[in-house]
């Protein structure tokens, strides 16, 4: 099942593979392009994956979101 997120009228649609995919292409940039430090590029990864997943508790995203980068953690 994919995520529904609605933006100005369109609906996009993404899978959980494409929605990881998208959290790590933003933490990447923003280390390797923008120049943020870790701690910044990992709040830029919660909120592209707050705004993709609304229904997630604010407390469960960094969480979710240190799985995805790195999945060999024991969370």
């Amino acid at each position: 099942m994919g995520a529904h997120q609605r933006t100005r009228g369109w609906q996009f649609s993404f899978s959980e593979e494409a929605l990881h995919q998208r959290i790590l292409d933003t933490y990447r940039h923003a280390r390797q392009v923008r120049g943020r430090r870790g701690r910044q590029a990992f709040h830029d990864a919660c909120e592209v994956y707050a705004a993709f997943r609304p229904g997630v508790p604010n407390h469960l995203v960094p969480k979710r979101v240190a799985g995805i980068l790195n999945p060999e953690l024991n969370l």
